[in-house]
């Protein structure tokens, strides 16, 4: 969410909204099938071919047993669409017990096995010596209409040494020690007799019919960010190299594999009734605002710019790398059109040719809303015209068009609220911001330089500067670049 700033308020942002149900016209993946189901398969021999009708065997690997036999598992990916929705997360669960771990709410369980004495380390980090028993896969489907990033490959490294090893576009999901009396053998043909490492690579899948056109996503990390008609392909490529820039700094608090499956979605201008037609975007009022938007005044419903939550987060290309607040500037236009044709007179009154010369440059303003020269002249007589009222009862007041710069801004903080609801308000989260969102995406916000086109700055010294320097490894400021340029 964000707050006012100075004399121009920013856009309403929203914690929490709901996605309604939509039939699929035409699903478009650019990137190639996604990973519908995994399959854990026993075998004898690491050779051996086990496989199912329309799958690819990734790799296999040893397996401890209680009676000190051994026996190996192979891991199966399906992509057929039989199989069940697209994957958009897996994560890995090691446990010290012979019984399998307890995977994440929501997910599917895949299967389980023994790890020899070396142990594992599952997708959350942590000590391989504290988890010698037993290693569990659990994965998390899509639910509903999706746009946005799914799982499109998996890897599996097989080493004679305990470091994580996945090929480049590959993102960690965990490793595990294997039995060396069979050993492993990876994707790749790679074999050992120590650890074997799972990697995870992502790719975009949207709905023709949604409204969306463009998708790039972080392959490894699996944050995609997805564009409306009326983005720029440079505005969306800026927007998620800012934001990978963001979590390549992260440290072990929040890691960056918080974000997987996580999807930005990027509108540029939208009428309130263009983004009613949107997918994600069309149900936020209903879910906040608890009205329909077909019942809520247009200019109520041109505030509204952004939100976030767990899965998703909603950020205007025009409030990033841009100068005017776009969601602002429209509810002005709007306003001033309004008052414009029901006080005529009034505004005649206040003497000169304020009425003509307002109105004839709300109408250039609506079709060039970048040229500076005349958004001064209009502010100007937007100033004029207030100061004439005296007391303010003649007339209601008339609104300026925002004409501050911003960097990264918008995307910055609405991904920083994806952050903290990923990380579940973690305790050293609330401790130090008391529960508060606005306060810590803020603080994102400055950290990166992505605050109204100012540069790097710290919070003030005390928990909050704490929390971003063991949030982020270092501080950097996000470049704009040629997005400057975009519209």
């Amino acid at each position: 969410m964000n707050t006012t700033l100075a004399k121009y308020p920013l856009a309403c942002c929203l914690v929490a909204v709901c996605l309604p149900s939509q039939t699929v016209a035409q699903v478009v993946s650019p990137h190639g099938p996604c990973i519908t189901h995994i399959e854990l398969v026993d075998i004898d021999e690491l050779d051996d071919g086990t496989t199912s009708t329309g799958a690819d065997r990734v790799g296999a690997w040893g397996v401890d047993h209680a009676d000190d036999a051994a026996s190996g598992m192979a891991l199966i990916a399906h992509t057929d669409v039989s199989k069940g929705r697209c994957l958009i997360d897996l994560v890995l669960v090691p446990s010290n017990g012979d019984t399998r771990p307890p995977g994440p709410g929501g997910y599917e369980f895949f299967g389980a096995w023994n790890v020899d004495s070396w142990g594992a380390v599952g997708t959350a980090k942590g000590d391989p010596n504290d988890n010698a028993g037993m290693a569990a896969l659990y994965g998390k489907r899509l639910a509903g209409s999706h746009v946005g990033a799914v799982i499109t490959g998996l890897t599996l490294n097989a080493t004679n040494d305990r470091s994580p090893s996945t090929p480049e576009g590959y993102g960690y999901v965990g490793m595990w020690d294997v039995t060396n009396k069979i050993g492993s053998i990876g994707s790749d043909g790679s074999k050992g007799t120590w650890m074997m490492t799972l990697g995870v690579k992502y790719g975009c899948q949207f709905e023709l019919q949604s409204g969306w056109i463009d998708c790039g996503v972080d392959e490894t990390r699996g944050l995609a960010v997805v564009g409306s008609s009326k983005t720029t392909p440079e505005g969306t490529y800026g927007i998620r190299r800012a934001i990978t820039s963001v979590l390549e700094v992260m440290g072990d608090t929040y890691p960056p594999e918080l974000m997987r499956g996580y999807t930005l979605y990027v509108t540029n201008g939208e009428t309130s009734d263009e983004l009613d037609k949107l997918w994600v975007i069309n149900n936020m009022h209903v879910d906040v605002l608890k009205v329909d938007p077909t019942e809520l005044e247009s200019l109520e419903r041109d505030k509204l710019r952004g939100g976030a939550r767990r899965d998703l987060a909603w950020a205007s290309q025009g409030m990033t790398c841009q100068t005017g607040n776009i969601g602002y500037n429209l509810t002005a236009k709007k306003r001033n059109t309004t008052l414009l044709a029901a006080n005529k007179a009034k505004i005649a009154g206040l003497g000169g040719d304020t009425e003509t010369t307002l109105t004839t440059l709300q109408t250039a303003l609506e079709a060039d809303s970048g040229d500076a020269d005349k958004i001064k002249q209009y502010n100007d007589l937007v100033a004029t015209s207030n100061a004439a009222r005296g007391d303010g009862k003649a007339m209601e007041a008339l609104l300026p068009i925002d004409t501050r710069y911003r960097g990264c801004d918008h995307a910055v903080h609405e991904s920083a609220h994806g952050i903290a609801l990923r990380a579940g308000n973690s305790p050293d989260h609330d401790s130090r911001y008391q529960g508060a969102v606005e306060p810590f995406a803020g603080d994102v916000q400055k950290y990166f330089g992505a605050a109204h086109g100012a540069p790097a700055a710290l919070p003030p010294a005390g928990p909050r500067r704490e929390t971003m320097a063991a949030l982020f490894t270092k501080q950097i400021t996000l470049p704009c670049g040629d997005l400057e340029k975009a519209d």
